[in-house]
């Protein structure tokens, strides 16, 4: 049991609420006052405290641990700054796309009716035009490129207004995929059956369209949006050929039915590949094919076979297509 000395008791209270040694205490060295213990222990914590909160950076550098209030007031400061940089960001975005937002809708709504018709007109090409067949890809078509085959059109237009002048020379370059085939209007010789083919050609009606009959030594034959010699505008066209017209090699007329009268016509039209194929002057005259003839005759030398429903044998293997008609006047 521990003995106090009357002194001792005396100032034990108040050695300690004022951070004194009591006199044994202070005379022994092995007593400490209660306050100044608790502020050493502190300072001794709060030192270990600092030294865990140590941090090192990827570059070497040390970053020694701030105060906690201070440190937290930084990075309220810098979350606040982001924040707050991020709102000035998002509402200046924002008010630029509420600013523009009328006139891209509009714009947006200008487009999408383009979109719409060009995924239309995609479609119908789509449709219209699928991909070339295996078949149609394992013919043999010297000077010609395998093309796929248009699907039949009932394309109508209206009758034709147009009038050629005859102090001009008028030409139609056909573009196809056997190569170019230029023909020479007969404007003076036969001005109603060359107007109606101009006006034709200046519609765009003859693009995408095919031969469709091809006889060896004989004609080539186009113009119908079907594809198969049934097809055509609604009307049609009368001027009965030049007298006496022979139909040699080059020359371009338009085909009509049997029954109907000499000189009819509406789009489908043919060239003569045969020196003299002796046929009777009821063809209206179109004109003649100029300069080189090397397209006509690569499209005569396409394979043939009949068609689905029977018939000549003169249907194209693989595709022949008029890729695009132009009209030209000198």
């Amino acid at each position: 049991m521990r003995t106090y000395f009357p002194i001792e008791l005396r100032c034990v209270s108040f050695c300690a609420l004022h951070g004194r040694a009591t006199p044994l205490a202070a005379a022994t060295g092995r007593y400490r006052a209660p306050f100044a213990y608790a502020a050493r222990m502190r300072e001794i914590r709060r030192q270990v405290t600092d030294s865990r909160r140590r941090r090192r950076l990827p570059g070497g550098f040390r970053l020694t641990a701030l105060p906690l209030a201070f440190a937290t007031a930084l990075a309220l400061a810098a979350c606040g700054s982001s924040s707050s940089s991020s709102t000035t960001a998002t509402t200046s975005t924002e008010t630029t796309v509420s600013a523009a937002a009328p006139e891209s809708t509009a714009a947006s709504s200008s487009s999408s009716e383009t979109q719409s018709s060009s995924s239309a007109e995609t479609a119908s090409t789509a449709t219209s035009a699928a991909t070339v067949t295996p078949a149609e890809a394992a013919v043999a078509t010297p000077g010609c490129r395998h093309v796929p085959r248009p699907a039949p059109s009932s394309e109508e237009v209206p009758p034709p207004t147009l009038q050629l002048n005859p102090a001009l020379h008028y030409t139609v370059r056909l573009d196809t995929n056997c190569g170019q085939i230029v023909i020479a209007l007969a404007a003076k010789e036969a001005p109603k059956i060359a107007a109606s083919f101009a006006y034709l050609v200046k519609r765009g009606y003859y693009n995408d369209l095919t031969f469709h009959r091809i006889v060896p030594g004989f004609v080539i034959q186009g113009g119908d949006p079907k594809g198969n010699g049934t097809g055509g505008p609604s009307w049609e066209v009368v001027e009965p050929p030049p007298a006496g017209l022979r139909y040699t090699k080059g020359v371009v007329a338009m085909a009509k039915g049997a029954t109907a009268p000499a000189g009819t016509s509406s789009s489908q039209f043919f060239i003569v590949t045969g020196s003299d194929v002796n046929l009777p002057d009821e063809y209206a005259l179109v004109g003649h094919v100029v300069g080189s003839e090397k397209a006509v005759e690569a499209i005569a030398k396409v394979p043939t076979e009949a068609p689905e429903g029977g018939g000549e044998a003169s249907f194209p293997r693989a595709a022949v297509v008029i890729e695009k008609a132009t009209l030209t006047a000198q």
